[in-house]
């Protein structure tokens, strides 16, 4: 008889979610456990599950080997029906001791964070969001927490633009864990949303043009300013040969990533966007110029995928 049977879909469902394997034998018995990495080289810990007794359930997390000799082991103990729970409980509580070690780091109370002994003070977030990130002697942290849109979106860019991926989100939010793993970063959250299928990248963007915005109503003229702006800013642009709607922009290398304007009809317009290893950051630099002409109804999607629709890119 498995004593599990009753709670094995409820830890079958988190284990997943999380990225984990669950084993269910020790020592030839039935047992549900898994595993949560922490810092190179050696560490690494373990969520277990007790069998319930009289319809409650006990959650252990403990270390399994740490880089410096201490231990972690904890436990909570609560109805059957609250079993959830008491697994975030102990993912969390993992977390929170693995990052026992900060030094030189305000407290980072909140979702987003940045893991200790990751930053490489590349000076990126807090380029992106100055409001949110701030340097440390050793470190960059969270010296608040992203409330507005906008912040949320610019700390989302900050996470995708830093060198290494040590912004990190802990939160459950359900919309903006899609929105990290829909731009693939589901590895950079604490309990990571799986989609079925991975989420191609958005890459068409359309727009309306308001009365305060310093476009023209035409997309080869629109596509003039785009490229006279990425001039402006250093880009390198092929000139305006046959294809005027067209822009081809380069930032390194000579490497060129096309955008290409359309009249969508009804006052809409649109950038279609392609670049065979630079998509994301072409985005991001269409989104950016976009913003600053004021444009309104911005709708960003991914080709075939109609179910992408988002005001962001990200």
């Amino acid at each position: 008889m498995n004593p599990f049977a009753g709670m094995d879909p409820t830890i079958e469902e988190y284990v997943k979610a999380n990225g984990s394997t669950l084993f269910t034998e020790w020592a030839g018995e039935p047992a549900r456990f898994f595993h949560l990495p922490g810092h190179p080289p050696f560490e690494c810990f373990q969520v277990s599950i007790n069998p319930p007794r009289a319809g409650r359930v006990a959650v252990f997390a403990r270390s399994i080997d740490t880089n410096d000799g201490s231990e972690l082991e904890e436990s909570w103990e609560a109805p059957v029906q609250e079993l959830s729970s008491l697994l975030v409980k102990a993912t969390r509580a993992v977390q929170v001791w693995r990052n026992r070690l900060q030094q030189n780091l305000p407290p980072s109370d909140g979702d987003f964070y940045v893991e200790p002994g990751c930053c490489l003070l590349c000076g990126v977030p807090e380029d992106i969001a100055p409001e949110i990130f701030e340097t440390g002697k050793n470190h960059c942290f969270v010296k608040r927490q992203p409330c507005l849109p906008d912040e949320i979106d610019r700390t989302l860019k900050a996470m995708w633009s830093s060198e290494v991926d040590c912004i990190r989100y802990r939160g459950h939010d359900a919309v903006l864990l899609e929105r990290l793993a829909r731009a693939g970063m589901a590895d950079q959250a604490d309990y990571p949303l799986r989609l079925d299928a991975p989420a191609g990248l958005r890459n068409r963007v359309s727009f309306g043009i308001s009365t305060e915005s310093s476009l023209s109503t035409s997309p080869a003229l629109i596509a003039s300013v785009f490229r006279a702006d990425m001039v402006a800013s250093g880009k390198t642009v092929l000139p305006a040969m046959f294809g005027r709607k067209t822009v081809w922009v380069s930032w390194f290398q000579n490497r060129f990533h096309l955008v290409r304007f359309t009249d969508e009809g009804a006052g809409r317009f649109a950038a279609r966007l392609r670049s065979s290893i630079a998509l994301q950051g072409l985005a991001w630099l269409v989104d950016d110029w976009l913003r600053t002409k004021n444009v309104e109804n911005i709708h960003w999607e991914a080709t075939g995928d109609p179910l992408s629709g988002s005001p962001t890119l990200m």
